[in-house]
This record gives structure tokens, C-alpha cells and sequence, in this order.
């Protein structure tokens, strides 16, 4: 493995306010889930198939996994942004492009953190919904929607990161 630089990636006000947003998506994600519990049957949908309709069902328990696991999400990824060294890479990282790759990569996980905040609010959203009106197409539209949280972000960072470092290129030409 190559030797990497270890620099820290300075937040910008942009970047707290996407991890902002999505800590405070999580606060709303357990409000709901503990205040909501309350209200729901004991038995709610857990599963969804690919039509958006309720095929498996669970105790009202299972509700706190959503929290739970948007947790484990959100922290495991907060940790892992604090070593951008340790990231794969479509570039090879040199000392010219160092800054602008870490600063990129840890952006994305920081969308990513906030995409998956979203999601899963919007599933327990979509399983109250079911649970209490007996929607049976509450997340028909889930699937394209996490398709597009997860995949477009990481499309947006490869075609950005594969760009040339203009002070790289600005650098090659003032060598020559």
C-alpha cells in the first residue's frame, strides 16, 4: 500500500451544516421511533417488496432498529471521515492534489451520512404510514429513491475527483 500524507481535511461552514442536518435527522429519527412506538399496533411491516407492498411483519419492538442502525451508520462514518488516507482512490494521490482528493472523499461520506439519514427516515415514515393506514404501496417509490441518494452522489465525486488538479497542470507546464 502506498504511503499516503496524513492531513487533517479543516471543516468549512458547508460541511458542518450537512453533518448538522444530518444529526438532527437522526435526533428525529429516535423522537420518532421512541414517541411514536406508543402508537403503533403490535404488529407492524418490517419488509417491503419491490411493489412498495408490506410482505414481512414484525413486533412494534423492531421499530427501534431503524434508529439504532442510523446510528451505527452515521457514527462508524464519522469515524472513518477522520482518515481519508486509509480511502480508495480513482487518482493516485501526490502532494499536489492532496488537499482537493481528502477534501472531496470526505465531503461525499458526509452526503452519504446525510442521504442515509434521510432514508431511513423516510422508511419509518413510510412504516408508520403503513402500520396505521394500511397502505399497501407506502414505499413503492423507495427503491429509485435510494438508487438516486446513494449512487448519484458517488457518480457526482468520481467524474469531480478524476478532473485534473489545475495547480498540478499549472505546475507540469511551468516545469517544461
Amino acid at each position: 500500500m502506498e504511503k499516503r500524507p496524513r492531513i487533517k481535511v479543516e471543516l468549512n461552514f458547508h460541511d458542518r451544516i450537512v453533518d448538522w442536518i444530518g444529526w438532527g435527522l437522526l435526533a428525529v429519527i429516535w423522537f420518532f421511533a421512541i414517541f411514536g412506538y406508543v402508537y403503533l399496533p403490535e404488529t407492524i411491516p418490517v419488509h417491503f417488496d419491490v411493489a412498495g407492498k408490506p410482505d414481512g411483519y414484525g413486533d412494534k419492538i423492531s421499530i427501534l432498529f431503524i434508529p439504532l442502525l442510523t446510528t451505527a451508520l452515521l457514527a462508524g462514518m464519522t469515524i472513518l471521515n477522520r482518515y481519508p488516507h486509509i480511502f480508495n482512490y480513482p487518482v493516485k494521490i501526490t502532494e499536489q492534489n492532496v488537499v482537493r482528493q481528502y477534501r472531496s472523499a470526505t465531503l461525499l461520506i458526509r452526503w452519504l451520512k446525510l442521504f442515509i439519514a434521510l432514508i431511513f427516515s423516510i422508511i419509518l415514515l413510510s412504516i408508520y404510514s403503513s402500520a396505521l393506514d394500511e397502505q399497501t404501496n407506502a414505499m413503492q417509490w423507495m427503491i429509485p429513491m435510494i438508487t438516486l441518494l446513494t449512487f448519484v452522489p458517488v457518480v457526482v465525486y468520481l467524474i469531480l475527483a478524476s478532473k485534473k488538479d489545475r495547480n498540478a497542470v499549472s505546475l507540469m507546464k511551468k516545469r517544461k
